[in-house]
């Protein structure tokens, strides 16, 4: 009986890892949309949804804001008085001089956050995958000659874009179509897709890329150089007058 409530438990949490999931988004003369997708049930997120407010509610919602602003104007007026209060008492005292980092010690720091996220990016591009990528703009730029200059920068921009895309993820089903409308003075972007993981993969990226972030700080606390420390030492130690 024991196997058996095991191998139901492993089951049920093999399933909730593979389970998928899809996240939206599109804009357009529409507006922005962001949807997320479980299974058969898609759930929007933006825009939201207005909600009919009845006379009953509303005037619960004014009794509320009224309750609320009466407590930020008591709390406020406490401040204050704590404020002044500590101001009349509190005696000066020099600051105190906080430790500042060396630019080797920044420059570790970057290293160290490039190299987690690095692992991190590559762990989420095995699992995550692109699809149904749209991409349609037409580039104006007021005249013709700016319209031409736009265009070939914004082709350059997007191509190289999707061509390092193509290398880290998967796409599939995309279209692209970048055309000059020299017929209008602004430009018209419409963009829309899906982006598709699995619970286990967005665990596993997250859990593979926190240890390598504490090994990384942890070795980076070790190298620390002892002239350092050294230094703090002989400034904690009064000099001799001669």
């Amino acid at each position: 009986m024991g196997w058996i409530i095991l191998g139901v438990i492993v089951l049920i949490i093999g399933l909730l890892l593979w389970f998928p999931i899809r996240v939206g988004v599109s804009s357009g003369e529409g507006g922005f949309a962001l949807w997320v997708k479980l299974l058969f049930y898609t759930v929007r997120i933006l825009p939201k949804a207005e909600k009919k407010e009845t006379p009953r509610q509303a005037e619960r919602r004014k009794r509320r804001e009224a309750r609320k602003d009466r407590k930020k104007l008591k709390s406020e007026k406490k401040k204050a008085a704590r404020k002044k209060k500590e101001e009349s008492s509190k005696e000066e005292k020099p600051p105190k001089e906080k430790q500042k980092k060396t630019l080797q010690e920044w420059l570790q720091l970057i290293k160290l956050f490039a190299q987690s996220g690095g692992r991190i990016a590559r762990r989420f591009w095995k699992g995550f995958r692109i699809d149904h990528f749209t991409l349609q703009m037409a580039v104006a730029g007021g005249d013709a000659a700016q319209t031409a200059i736009t265009y070939g920068k914004i082709n350059a921009a997007v191509y190289s874009a999707y061509s390092v895309a193509g290398q880290a993820f998967t796409l599939r089903k995309t279209n692209i179509r970048i055309v000059p409308d020299f017929l209008s003075e602004q430009s018209r972007t419409k963009i829309s897709g899906e982006l598709f993981f699995r619970v286990g993969t967005l665990l596993a990226a997250l859990f593979s890329g926190g240890i390598f972030l504490l090994k990384g700080f942890l070795a980076e606390k070790k190298q620390r150089p002892d002239k350092e420390r050294d230094a703090l030492e002989q400034q904690a130690v009064p000099q001799k007058a001669d």
